[in-house]
């Protein structure tokens, strides 16, 4: 039978990983916010770090419970400390708390570490700019 989808590629959706299989995922241009595609057209595939940081990096660009497409579990608040009228610490710490919890979310991280010194880095690179 014919596969009336034929852009869904079944292999690149693999539903659960067991020990001893790389994560694969599909490679991200950052600086067009999109995949990145061979000559053919056919999306590239990357595997291990680097695909865990292309899963990581849609997580956190895509807002969490905004989309019924994606599960409760998938995706990052951040933006909902927009207008807030807290004190910049508890910005500081909630913003942490939220991409704590969005990346936790991928079964090959288990932790995140230096989250504070990477978050000040971060608000003071936007002051500048």
């Amino acid at each position: 039978m014919a596969n009336i989808y034929p852009f869904i590629q079944p292999a690149l959706h693999i539903a659960e990983q067991t020990d001893g299989i790389e994560y694969r995922d599909i490679a991200w241009d950052y600086a067009a916010n999109m995949p990145r595609f061979s000559a053919n057209g056919e999306p590239e595939i990357v595997s291990g770090l680097e695909a865990v940081k292309s899963w990581a990096w849609r997580a956190l660009h895509t807002e969490r419970f905004l989309n019924d497409i994606y599960s409760w579990n998938y995706g990052c608040e951040i933006m909902t400390l927009a207008g807030q009228q807290w004190i910049r610490e508890v910005k500081e710490a909630e913003a942490v708390r939220y991409v704590r919890e969005c990346l936790i979310q991928h079964s090959d991280i288990s932790g995140i570490m230096l989250m504070r010194d990477l978050m000040a880095a971060c608000l003071r690179y936007g002051a500048r700019r």
